[in-house]
């Protein structure tokens, strides 16, 4: 689904992507090492609310407070 030349993945490819699993209410994201959020779909931000609190960062949002 991921949309590119020869093993190359670009930046509509990957939202594509994103937007092909919400749709059907899959969770989905792209991390970085330390766990911070590069880039996700509505699914993450609903389940994950306030996570721009925690600069995007899923351990911190994980210890943080959600009132």
């Amino acid at each position: 689904m991921v949309e590119g030349g020869e093993g190359v993945v670009t930046e509509q490819g990957i939202q594509a992507h994103l937007n092909h699993l919400a749709q059907r209410k899959i969770l989905r994201a792209y991390l970085d090492p330390l766990q911070t959020v590069l880039d996700g779909n509505e699914v993450l931000h609903r389940t994950m609310p306030r996570l721009d609190k925690a600069d995007h960062n899923v351990m911190r949002w994980m210890l943080t407070r959600h009132p």
